[in-house]
């Protein structure tokens, strides 16, 4: 018989953990929220619609080159506008 290993919250896709503010940084809290169940659940409780479907990394990084340029683009258009109230 095959034993199934526990699945954590802490560790599905679908769980946000909440941080509390400390005096220089941000420290975890044992709690977190589940977008499937939309309340408040511990790091170690588990459910069935545990799930691992992350967002790759390169992915990550890919939209992040993508608000970059978009910041850059509206930042151009600001300093036109700028100069253009100048002259």
């Amino acid at each position: 018989m095959e034993k199934k290993q526990r699945a954590f919250c802490r560790e599905c896709s679908k769980f946000k953990r909440y941080y509390t503010k400390e005096y220089c940084s941000f420290a975890k809290a044992a709690e977190g929220y589940c977008l499937f169940h939309k309340k408040t659940v511990s790091v170690i409780s588990s459910c069935e619609q545990w799930s691992d479907e992350r967002v790759p990394p390169c992915s990550k990084k890919w939209m992040a080159k993508k608000q970059l340029e978009n910041i850059r683009r509206n930042l151009t258009e600001l300093r036109q506008i700028l100069e253009e109230e100048d002259n």
